[in-house]
């Protein structure tokens, strides 16, 4: 990797000194930019101090730093993050104790952005409201955060960016929240991420950035080499005021190895798409992308190979870069991960055991992220933590509502199951049911119809069925003209009782049974039978039986109406009342008064008159 740097300053147009400072040093790929402040040149001090002081931290450091570019393990990228945090506190306690030992430079500081490159790894450290551009793919990343305060009512959502300039904190625009000097300590910011053939720098202090916006910077690289890039953005900040000083790195990463270059651009490309895309990262910013992304590790796998086993503990979210996963439960076939699939989401909260098996299908990559290293990240990034624990919650709950409807379809059909031969059995029933309430209306409106021209032919074999159908259940029950009846509502006789013990009921006929009194029974053919002469006949006749049994048997009545008790008295006003019943049980209904009349013992001498 080959880097190139350039850099200038300038005092702007308000200023009459300029307490700006900047490093560009090749040989150590060490780049920075610093603000001093506090009157009397003591800014200027305090910017010097820290640049120098950083540098050589770095070179003293130097050996460590090479043992990592050329790949030693034993050297790790935190090593390196913590070489320049060591760094800018060695620079704020040089400060801090020169401000202590001259009165007139007290609460002198600086602010402090600076870029170290280790190889194809890019390491920042940031204090105070200096800024660190990407510029990558012609998309523009501010990879530092303001330590200032109209930042920080911003964040806090008290302040809008347009606002700035008409509320009242517009004079303290320039107040910063973190200094390197004004205290003993201070609090520093430091990412790292890799360097791609291509990927420009701007370092730059507040006179320049308060004039910048995403498209000018675009505009400047566009129209300016990288060498002349610098001046272009100087002159950018004096045409919009040049309020205070400014100051402009550039830093551009070449290589002398087109091939492998693009295929590890491409490589990085890949991951922070794939990582964007995810529903647990889907709302981090760039730079909080990049901080996850320095967690992960990529690891390969071979055809067949185990990469998480069902029951043992976990503690790593997948995520597949390259290749086919296949995930299994009790050796069973669930489902299959591609690019961009992640699984072992699980693994971040707790270590419980895993609940499948994920085979590697052919030559697979995937990137790697452990639960230790996520709590860091979590601990280290207050803001963060709060988004990857709000969209951890949020994948947890969309898992837990698609788990919810599985369950719920599943109860829902095991019921349809359950429920299905009771619902054929009612759907028969109800056909039943329908198919006979149809025939009788179609008997009923074919039998009340009136004769007419066109419809007598077509009612003339009813007819006949009917009336063949009436002499039939009148040689059955046998009923005889010569026999005499009595009672008030009309009875038959033990003879025609028992000659009425195996009535065979056929259906669609009604007949009525009313139970005056023991031995006492009626049966009547319905009107709907009166369209047949037989029928007429029958009524006719059943008439005056009636009319002649009623004046026949008014002595007996009263007779027996005193012998009877109270509760007799209501048996047989329930009985009196008509009750209406299929024919395919009338059989049954005469059995049962069969029954009652053997039950009451009937008089002797009502025998008699009977017969």
């Amino acid at each position: 990797m080959i880097i190139k740097a350039w850099g200038t300053t300038d005092v702007g147009k308000t200023r009459d000194h300029n307490e700006d400072n900047y490093l560009v040093d090749e040989e150590i790929d060490l780049y920075v930019v610093a603000d001093g402040m506090g009157g009397h040149a003591a800014g200027e001090v305090a910017s010097s101090i820290a640049a120098e002081t950083v540098r050589d931290a770095v070179i003293k450091n130097r050996d460590l730093i090479e043992s990592y570019v050329m790949g030693d393990d034993s050297v790790q990228k935190y090593d390196i993050a913590q070489i320049l945090e060591h760094a800018v506190q060695a620079a704020c306690s040089d400060i801090f104790q020169r401000a202590q030992n001259e009165p007139e430079k007290k609460g002198m500081g600086t602010t402090l952005s600076l870029l170290l490159i280790a190889g194809d790894r890019g390491f920042v450290a940031h204090v105070g409201d200096s800024r660190i551009y990407l510029i990558r793919q012609n998309q523009v990343h501010q990879i530092t955060e303001d330590h200032s305060l109209i930042n920080h009512l911003i964040r806090k959502g008290r302040l809008k960016r347009s606002e700035i300039e008409d509320s009242p904190y517009a004079q303290y625009k320039n107040a910063v929240t973190r200094a390197v000097g004004v205290y003993e300590s201070v609090e520093v910011d430091s990412l790292d991420f890799d360097i791609l053939a291509g990927d420009k720098f701007l370092l730059c202090s507040d006179g320049l950035s308060a004039y910048l916006e995403e498209e000018n910077i675009k505009g400047v690289f566009k129209a300016n080499k990288p060498e002349e890039a610098p001046s272009a953005f100087v002159q950018l900040a004096n045409n919009g005021g040049g309020h205070d000083n400014i100051t402009a790195v550039i830093v551009q990463a070449l290589t002398d190895e087109e091939g492998s270059a693009a295929r590890r651009a491409v490589d990085v490309r890949l991951r922070m798409e794939i990582m964007a895309k995810m529903p647990l990262f889907s709302h981090l910013k760039y730079k909080e992308l990049v901080r996850v992304l320095n967690i992960t590790r990529v690891r390969k796998y071979k055809p067949k190979a185990v990469i998480i086993r069902e029951g043992e503990p976990g503690d790593e979210l997948l995520v597949v870069l390259d290749g086919k996963v296949d995930l299994t439960k009790d050796g069973a076939y669930i489902t299959s991960f591609e690019r961009g699939a992640h699984f072992g989401e699980m693994a971040l909260v707790d270590k419980s055991p895993r609940s499948a098996t994920a085979i590697a299908q052919n030559e697979a990559r995937l990137l790697v992220i452990r639960q230790d290293d996520f709590y860091k990240v979590l601990s280290k990034e207050p803001e963060l933590s709060v988004k990857l624990l709000w969209s951890f919650v949020k994948v947890l709950t969309e898992r837990l509502r698609q788990t919810t409807s599985q369950l719920s379809g599943e109860r829902l059909m095991a019921r349809a199951e359950d429920l299905s031969e009771e619902v054929d059995i009612c759907e028969e029933s109800q056909e039943s049911q329908e198919s006979q309430e149809s025939q009788e209306e179609l008997t009923t409106l074919s039998d009340s119809a009136p004769p007419t021209e066109e419809t007598e032919e077509i009612e003339e074999p009813e007819q006949t069925k009917e009336a063949e159908h009436t002499e039939q259940t009148e040689q059955t029950i046998g009923i005889k003209q010569k026999e005499e009846v009595v009672g008030s509502k009309g009875s038959v006789s033990n003879d025609y009782k028992n000659d009425c013990s195996n009535v065979d009921a056929v259906e669609g006929d009604a007949i009525t049974i009313d139970i005056a009194k023991p031995q006492a029974y009626q049966i009547e053919i319905p009107e709907e039978k009166s369209s047949t002469k037989g029928a007429d006949a029958e009524q006719k006749t059943a008439a005056e039986q009636k009319s002649e049994a009623e004046q026949n048997t008014e002595a007996e009545q009263k007779t027996e109406a005193e012998q009877k008790t109270a509760a007799e008295q209501k048996t047989e006003a329930e009985q009196n009342e008509p009750t209406k019943i299929k024919p395919t049980k009338i059989e049954a209904q005469i059995i049962e008064a069969d029954k009652t009349s053997r039950d009451n013992q009937e008089p002797q001498d009502l025998d008699k008159k009977k017969s």
